[in-house]
């Protein structure tokens, strides 16, 4: 199980220079984010999804242009801190794909007649 990426594969990394969406799927293992994504001027979109043992934003951060951080599966820390660079970033839009994956599979066994589904709020009921 890999912890962290090799100075090698973050350096394999840079060499995609004109990166614009990145997903980190499934990596149980990995404790740590590349270091190096705030160079990824290009990069508009970042995943992570299922990777529970990431803890830290990287401490370098983010490139400017990143616009659309989806998260699912990851641990509360890193939640938390997502939500406080969502709020200091006014033009970073943070999606916890968690919920909505959720409700996807809810929504699902309702209409194959195996529960019921009511939501409560400002939009009503489902």
């Amino acid at each position: 199980m890999t912890e962290s990426f090799t100075g090698k594969q973050e350096q394999a990394l840079q060499l995609l220079a004109s990166l614009q969406y990145l997903e980190f799927y499934g990596c149980s293992g990995l404790k740590s984010l590349p270091g190096g994504l705030h160079r990824f001027s290009s990069l508009y979109g970042l995943g992570i999804s299922r990777c529970p043992q990431i803890r830290l934003l990287p401490k370098e951060g983010f490139p400017a242009s990143l616009q659309d951080l989806s998260m699912e599966g990851c641990s509360i820390n890193l939640m938390h801190q997502v939500k406080k660079l969502e709020a200091s970033n006014p033009h970073l839009k943070v999606h916890d794909a968690s919920v909505t994956y959720i409700v996807r599979k809810v929504r699902a066994r309702c209409l194959r007649g195996r529960g019921t589904l009511t939501q409560y709020g400002p939009q009503g009921t489902i």
